[in-house]
Formats: structure tokens, C-alpha cells, sequence
């Protein structure tokens, strides 16, 4: 997918931290860490009407979920296999999962 239909499929999901939620904003985020931003919570919490702590909380738990690689002491990451197997799915028009 690229960034206008993350973006679209973000718009469309429920605010609850779903497996699908949380792999949509790890594939954003590393989007915009690739694209070189300086700071890219802010720009995905700017980029989607979201409270930047909120934003950076959802990241977080993307990663505790296995959805985004850490980076110690500065912004960046990959998605992992899981997020990817979830991404692939919503093309295929799976459901959500809630956790």
C-alpha cells in the first residue's frame, strides 16, 4: 500500500489499538522515518489529526506487539514480519483483530 491508502485505511478503522490499527500507523511511521523526517510521531500525529502523546503512545505499543523494530535513542525502526503479514491481509480484505 502506499501512503495515501495507509492513510485512507487509517481514517477508516476504529480508534482502538487493533492489530490492523497498530501495524497501519507502524507502515506510516516508517514511511516517514525513510523519507528522512526530523521528528516522525509528530509528523504521523500533524499527518493524522492525532495528540502527538497519543500517537507516540500507539507506537510504543506497536512495538511491544511486535509490529515496529526498536531503535535505541532516536526515532526510526522496520516493520516486522507480523506487520507485514497483517498489511498483506488488508489488501485481501481481512478483519480487524482486536488485542
Amino acid at each position: 500500500m502506499d501512503i495515501r491508502q495507509l492513510g485512507e485505511r487509517l481514517a477508516s478503522l476504529p480508534s482502538g489499538l487493533t492489530d490492523e490499527r497498530l501495524a497501519v500507523l507502524s507502515a506510516l511511521y516508517v514511511h516517514f522515518v525513510d523519507a528522512g523526517e526530523r521528528a516522525p510521531a509528530q509528523r504521523l500525529a500533524m499527518g493524522f489529526d492525532l495528540n502527538p502523546a497519543t500517537a507516540k503512545g500507539h507506537l510504543r505499543a506497536a512495538r511491544q506487539r511486535g509490529f515496529l523494530t526498536k531503535v535505541e535513542g532516536k526515532a526510526g525502526g522496520q516493520l516486522t514480519d507480523k506487520a507485514v503479514q497483517i498489511l498483506r491481509g488488508m489488501k485481501s480484505g481481512a478483519g480487524t483483530e482486536e488485542v
